[in-house]
């Protein structure tokens, strides 16, 4: 009886609708970045910044694709990175599922996804998105070391700039890339990072909806 009613809270909580930031403990974390007021510049709530300039903002009147900011384009606030640099959580997850809307709005802007970062977002791994390329590359990075493990052959098509979700599942070594639902990476590192904090940056690139689910949570 008592699994019962636990497994359904559970059920509960996940069929709500997500707004706001929440965080449980080292648990599952959120943030639209609705709570935060236009112009705002990280850090701000449980967020630091590693170099860049991140703001809060609108997003762009262009074709805006899932998430909030698809929803309520008037209203909905997400952040913008005007200076490149690193706007993460400093918090230590070891196996999860992190999903993040991105939307590059021009062909000479790259966004990345980092992830397992240490040592003050010095240390960890990284997905580059950049329209210029066929494909999503994922990098390992140490202070100055940059190391590019994987490549996928190819990226979601669309009919120009818009948000797209992205979904990184990190288990143990294996580390997987989706967008819109569809896998385009899966890499496994035999000397991985195993626990660190996630992030995101590139100049120009908008970003909303972090969601952060460890292992053992129903995704």
């Amino acid at each position: 009886m008592k699994k019962l009613l636990i497994f359904s809270i559970v059920i509960i909580l996940l069929g709500t609708t997500l707004s706001g930031c929440f965080k449980k403990g080292v648990g599952e974390f959120y943030d639209d970045f609705s709570e935060y007021q236009l112009g705002q510049t990280a850090p701000f709530g449980e967020w630091k910044v590693k170099n860049g300039t991140f703001i809060i903002t609108l997003p762009p009147a262009l074709n805006l694709g899932v998430g909030g900011a698809n929803q309520n384009p008037g209203n909905n606030k997400v952040v913008q990175c005007v200076k490149d640099g690193i706007m993460y959580l400093d918090i230590n997850y070891t196996d999860f599922v992190y999903s993040i809307d991105v939307l590059v709005p021009k062909d000479m802007d790259k966004a990345r996804i980092y992830f397992r970062l240490q040592d003050n977002a010095t240390v960890g791994y990284y997905i580059l998105i950049n329209p210029n390329i066929n494909g999503y590359v994922l990098y390992k990075f140490n202070h100055t070391k940059v190391e590019k493990l994987a490549q996928s052959l190819t990226a979601a098509t669309t009919l120009g700039p818009m948000f797209l979700r992205y979904t990184i599942i990190a288990n143990k070594g294996k580390i997987i890339l989706k967008v819109q639902g569809q896998k385009y990476l899966e890499y496994n590192d035999t000397h991985p990072i195993l626990y660190g904090g996630i992030g995101f940056g590139g100049k120009g690139c908008y970003f909303d909806n972090v969601h952060v689910i460890p292992a053992g949570y129903t995704y």
